[in-house]
């Protein structure tokens, strides 16, 4: 690739994206040759339509885009568009991390690394952390194995949270918005998506939060779940988790 002018100008960030995207589009790609076209190997040609696609996505001229495809062809057509997936690094992780001391790909950390109250004298990066694995209830992906840290300010005593911080015993959220993630004990989180799911279940098909919690549980059962055999504290979801989320949301 180095011997390419145009990689010379093409940043790694877009060489990603271009890999990433064109695997994805290789029906697409295929539709649009002749019916004799080898299915094991790359077309030599892109469409024109698709060509206009990735130079946008990418942010790459036409020409770059083409270049791309000439070199890298065969390198997309056999790459596995489930790669970098939300479930292939889950499991990956659940199959090689805990032995390494990692559990999840995926992370819930305070959105600053120092402190941020005007009146705290010290301007460093925050040193004392806590670390523990928690159970994040998704909608789409079930019930998913993380790591949450929080930071302590050994200054002015401040804890900081994924989506609050904790100042004088009480907890305040972050800019005052509603998070996109509800804690919902110490080892327990939820995605406000799903929250609002369990609201418009109770508001119009009357469900009780016990049935709310029953349906996810039948629909995400531990061995299908992405925690599956790598989370301590990932238990069934239960009908206090649904109200206590269902408050949160509310206040």
């Amino acid at each position: 690739l180095s011997s390419n002018p145009v990689f010379a100008r093409i940043t790694i960030a877009q060489l990603i994206s271009f890999v990433l995207l064109a695997s994805k589009l290789k029906k697409e790609i295929l539709l649009a040759q002749p019916s004799n076209t080898a299915l094991d190997h790359a077309p030599e040609f892109l469409p024109s339509y698709m060509i206009a696609f990735l130079s946008s996505a990418c942010s790459m001229s036409n020409e770059e885009v083409k270049e791309c495809w000439k070199v890298i062809q065969e390198e997309v057509w056999s790459f596995d568009e489930r790669v970098g997936s939300f479930e292939h690094c889950q499991k990956s992780f659940t199959k090689h991390g805990r032995v390494c001391g990692l559990s999840s790909p995926h992370h819930l950390w305070p959105p600053t690394m120092k402190c941020i109250t005007m009146s705290c004298p010290t301007a460093q990066k925050l040193q004392r952390v806590e670390q523990r694995e928690v159970t994040l209830y998704t909608l789409g992906y079930g019930p998913v194995t993380m790591e949450s840290f929080h930071l302590k300010c050994e200054v002015c005593g401040i804890n900081y949270h994924h989506n609050y911080f904790v100042k004088d015993g009480m907890r305040f959220y972050y800019d005052g918005k509603v998070p996109d993630i509800l804690q919902l004990g110490e080892h327990q989180f939820v995605q406000v998506g799903l929250v609002k799911l369990w609201i418009y279940n109770m508001n119009v098909a009357w469900m009780s939060a016990s049935n709310c919690a029953n349906t996810y549980n039948l629909l995400w059962p531990d061995e299908q779940s992405l925690t599956a055999g790598n989370a301590r504290f990932h238990g069934p979801l239960t009908h206090n988790h649904v109200y206590d989320a269902f408050t949160l949301l509310s206040l």
